[in-house]
């Protein structure tokens, strides 16, 4: 396989100035990989949940609108009547520990314990539940136990389940 790429590469008729970049990106795509496969090798492993996730994120970091998305989704199915409950780490947050609280609890606590982000988002969605904690997969886990955002989505199942339960009909 390297060797039928390689004399594609050597093989094209006129040389170019692009062949040495080329081969030098070529070169040193093989340690990324090395490090790409060891980092997925040794991470943790995936979170799963019984309660639907939406997740906001991206490679993408300040600026490109995360936290306006998030109060808007949040709104939104706060208007359908479904309990919202927002995951954070608390980036830059000096407080230690983990917390699970609505967003009227989480506006008199110190911005230093939410970590910034939180504390605009508890302003923006008061009715929320906020789940903080260093990491983000244990914030879902610990908001994963909390009573009401669990029986909104049992809630929900049951009315989906429903909805599209065969009916008999007679003609």
């Amino acid at each position: 396989m390297f060797e039928q790429l390689w004399k594609k590469i050597v093989r094209r008729n006129p040389y170019s100035i692009w062949d040495i970049p080329a081969l030098v990106l070529w070169l040193v795509s093989f340690p990324y990989r090395w490090v790409v496969r060891y980092r997925r090798a040794t991470s943790s492993p995936t979170v799963t949940l019984d309660i639907p996730v939406i997740s906001v994120g991206s490679v993408t970091v300040g600026g490109s609108g995360k936290t306006p998305l998030v109060a808007f989704l949040a709104h939104d199915l706060m208007e359908q009547g479904i309990s919202v409950g927002i995951v954070s780490s608390g980036y830059r947050r000096t407080g230690t520990g983990s917390f699970v609280r609505n967003g009227h609890e989480v506006r008199q606590l110190d911005v230093a314990d939410t970590g910034d982000e939180v504390m605009l988002l508890s302003h923006l969605v008061p009715e929320a539940l906020f789940s903080v904690h260093e990491t983000k997969s244990e914030a879902a886990r610990l908001l994963a136990r909390v009573s009401s955002v669990r029986k909104d989505f049992e809630q929900m199942i049951n009315n989906v389940v429903a909805a599209f339960r065969p009916c008999n009909v007679s003609t």
